[in-house]
């Protein structure tokens, strides 16, 4: 078509200009509906927003160490697609320094794990860096900090790492239910879990009665956690160790009142879960032919006999000259060495696998160096009422004062809450008073007037601002760790203590003339001391019988080569200060501060010996020494007649060679007898 006009033509191509202008405004709102319809419709967590309308459950969690509430953890589950996905923001402050953790859990509508990731900390000391992604129905991919590998994926498995996040472990539970229960569930990145149903309590919250499921999980931490849900799954406690191993709890926030009733609950039936296998109940023994060591003057009767009648020892004395009752239960014990049972005099009690793990190593006795107030009480209430397996407990009631560093909740910071406290320890049943970093110089007189006003002494570290003296002079008994005597022992511009120097010299009267008791837990300080390049069974064999997940813990304790060189000087110090100590008439009593339950005490003892004590000498620590000291050696640290009848029986003689005081076979505590195997196979560690 062909114009005759110019104007014509401009009037066409207006025209045209209109309509495409047109139909341009109608597609782009056209596009712009369906971009809005794509909003409404895609869900909001795929555009990494949150949509209030799609959050299906949260909830918050108070976290405590201790008893102490040290953080929280707030958590959601939203509709994400046709999965769940789970976020935790969990984070505590530990004496000053935060532990923050963020994790992702996404799963499927019936709670099958597809992807997790975690990062942050679990502990003041454990780094974590983790992602699994579930690849296809045979393979997962795990990624551990920078490493990645794929594994082959099994049937039952759920994807968690370790106690930490707490909700995590909400969805494991409702995961086993879901699974029809079964009896083990893989766990990546590693290892596996069992539950078990334990059965229910009914709790009394803000006057309305509530029934809760009580669970045990096993294999997340060492032994047993014990939680509690709700009738819809909804988790309302959860009693666990963390990953320096601390005792650590976490609750829900509507629960929180309800703590110390929980506390007594955990205590009691991780006591109660412990069955050991029946044994002949027999109220005569006689132990025949054994090697009696005298721990007293290191005298051996040879070839002797101990006789045992309803749990006191009734006779000792040489094969032939005592008379075995025909109703005795005879044990032959030719070649073995048999010692008083051993104390621990710097236990923390820190959950009921403890009771079994210390006996299992012939610990009869260990003084609790501060606890939780309700769980150590019905701990020890279980034991000694047969119901629970474990040592004899003598306690100390820890105290603090106000500060970021504080540890517990039981605080003194007047006059009058100095007295209250040690008061309700005394009633209590406790036995000492036990002073933490944070106590206000000018509490410890008091303290330590009212607690030898009611008969308990006074133990612990030097709290901070304060120096070893004027803690002596204030009134302190006894002094928990060698460090607190190293700092004072050092002369001004001294990294090394001189013994021999006036300084070092003054203290070792210092702590004579106010008969000072000195527990050194020289083993952990060797252990945190360690190079990292070197094998922890180098010097601690016990690591090789213990679980996986102790020993995650224990690997990271140490220092960089380079570090670990030039503080090593430290160590040897404290070798030399306990030499000094012990020369000089001060009492030393064997304590181990943690680590792993009674082995860590047989290399504290072999300690004392590296450092100058006689074989006979490094064993008192942890007999008669400790017995004279908490003033129960009429009754205990030697085998004499009309003593209770703790004892260890030993392949080969520690008085030739220190390190035969690991080789214990069997173990009596109150005249009743323990197979260390089968003490050990309950808790997991290897026989």
């Amino acid at each position: 078509m062909k114009f005759r006009h110019n104007a014509n033509a401009g009037t066409l191509a207006a025209m045209l200009t209109l309509k495409y202008t047109v139909m341009i405004k109608r597609l782009t709102i056209r596009i712009i509906n369906i971009v809005v319809l794509t909003i409404v419709l895609v869900p909001a967590t795929s555009r990494g927003q949150s949509n209030p309308l799609d959050t299906l459950s949260k909830g918050k969690f108070i976290l405590h160490k201790f008893q102490q509430p040290i953080g929280k953890e707030t958590y959601s589950i939203i509709s994400y697609g046709d999965s769940l996905k789970l976020k935790s923001d969990f984070k505590f402050n530990d004496r000053g320094q935060d532990v923050p953790l963020q994790t992702t859990l996404i799963t499927n509508r019936t709670g099958i794990p597809s992807y997790f990731v975690t990062k942050g900390k679990t502990s003041r000391h454990s780094d974590v860096d983790s992602e699994v992604r579930v690849v296809n129905s045979d393979y997962v991919s795990i990624r551990v900090g920078t490493e990645t590998n794929q594994v082959k994926i099994t049937k039952q498995y759920f994807i968690i790492n370790g106690y930490s996040p707490v909700a995590i472990q909400m969805q494991l539970i409702k995961y086993w239910k879901e699974k029809g229960k079964p009896d083990l569930i893989t766990t990546y990145p590693t290892g596996s879990v069992k539950i078990k149903f334990s059965g229910y309590d009914t709790v009394n919250n803000d006057n309305s009665k509530e029934i809760l499921e009580r669970y045990f999980v096993a294999g997340l931490i060492w032994g047993n956690e014990i939680i509690w849900t709700d009738q819809t799954g909804k988790l309302v406690a959860l009693f666990t160790n963390d990953a320096e191993g601390d005792k650590f709890e976490a609750i829900d926030e509507s629960y929180i009142k309800l703590l110390p009733s929980f506390i007594s609950m955990a205590a009691n039936y991780g006591m109660a879960n412990f069955q050991l296998q029946k044994k002949v109940d027999n109220p005569v023994i006689a132990l025949s032919n054994g090697n009696i060591v005298d721990v007293n003057s290191g005298n051996v009767i040879r070839n002797g006999i101990i006789l045992i009648k309803d749990g006191i020892i009734q006779k000792v004395g040489q094969q032939g000259k005592i008379k075995i009752p025909k109703n005795a239960l005879t044990i032959d014990v030719s070649g073995k060495t048999i010692l008083p049972g051993l104390w621990d005099m710097h236990a923390h009690f820190q959950q009921v696998e403890w009771g079994p793990a210390y006996l299992a190593a012939g610990v009869t006795t260990v003084r609790d160096c501060g606890n939780e107030f309700d769980f150590i009480n019905s701990v020890k209430n279980a034991i000694d009422n047969n119901k629970g397996v474990g040592p004899r407990i003598i306690k100390a009631g820890i105290v603090d004062g106000d500060s970021p560093y504080a540890l517990g909740i039981i605080r003194a910071n007047t006059p009058d809450e100095a007295r209250t406290v040690v008061k309700r320890y005394k009633e209590a049943g406790y036995e000492q008073i036990k002073l933490y970093s944070s106590v206000k110089p000018e509490m410890i007189k008091i303290i330590a007037e009212e607690a030898h006003k009611l008969g308990l002494s006074v133990t612990g570290h030097v709290p901070r601002n304060v120096t070893l003296t004027e803690a002596v002079k204030s009134g302190q008994n006894q002094i928990n760790h060698f460090t607190y005597i190293y700092r004072a022992m050092l002369s001004k511009g001294q990294e090394k203590v001189v013994i021999t120097d006036s300084t070092a010299q003054s203290i070792l009267q210092l702590l004579k003339d106010n008969n000072i008791v000195v527990d050194p837990t020289l083993g952990i300080y060797e252990w945190i001391g360690r190079s990292l390049d070197q094998p922890l069974d180098t010097f601690e064999p016990g690591v090789n019988h213990i679980t996986e997940n102790l020993k995650v813990i224990f690997r990271s304790m140490g220092l960089p080569k380079d570090e670990a060189e030039k503080s090593k000087h430290r160590f040897e110090s404290a070798k030399e200060i306990v030499l000094a100590i012990h020369r000089k008439g001060i009492p030393i009593v064997a304590g181990t501060d943690m680590m792993i339950p009674g082995y860590s005490l047989y290399r504290e003892i072999e300690l004392y010996n590296q450092a100058g004590l006689t074989p006979l000498e490094a064993i008192q620590t942890a007999t008669i020494v400790p017995a004279r000291v908490m003033k129960k050696d009429l009754e205990l640290g030697t085998i004499d007649e009309g003593k209770k009848a703790d004892l260890i029986i030993l392949e080969g003689n520690p008085l030739e060679n220190i390190s035969n005081i690991r080789k214990v076979t069997t173990v009596i505590k109150d005249g009743k007898i323990y197979d260390p195997k089968e003490l050990r196979t309950m808790i997991d560690f290897k026989p």
